[in-house]
């Protein structure tokens, strides 16, 4: 195996490795409360959202193909604080108000951690 041969090889083990882990993009957002589903909305339909937390009404904002909790009833705002997801399998997790907001769409990835 001469020097091309490496370089060639290293090249397509790195495009395959950025090709298996680029997050997808999502169709659907879904938001659970208690592990049941509140709300099942399209990502490309822009609009407000108002869902019933524990601790009382949470805005979900559905934007340019993203989504991000605007306001929250809670003490210390943590789940406005993430701002906006895009990825399929990407999460917000509010745990004072139980919910937790997920973009669904065609993806190999469990999971995406920020």
């Amino acid at each position: 195996m001469n020097k091309w041969d490496k370089t060639l090889l290293g090249i397509c083990l790195l495009l395959g490795g950025i090709l298996l882990f680029y997050p997808k993009k999502g169709n659907t957002v879904e938001v659970y409360r208690n592990n049941s589903l509140v709300l099942s909305v399209p990502l490309s339909q822009n609009q407000i959202y108002e869902v019933d937390g524990k601790l009382g009404v949470v805005q979900i904002v559905v934007q340019d193909n993203g989504v991000m909790v605007e306001k929250e009833t809670s003490p210390k705002h943590y789940c406005s604080k993430q701002g906006f997801i895009y990825h399929a399998n990407e999460m917000i997790v509010c745990l004072p108000n139980e919910l937790v907001i997920k973009i669904v769409g065609n993806s190999n990835i469990d999971a995406v951690v920020k």
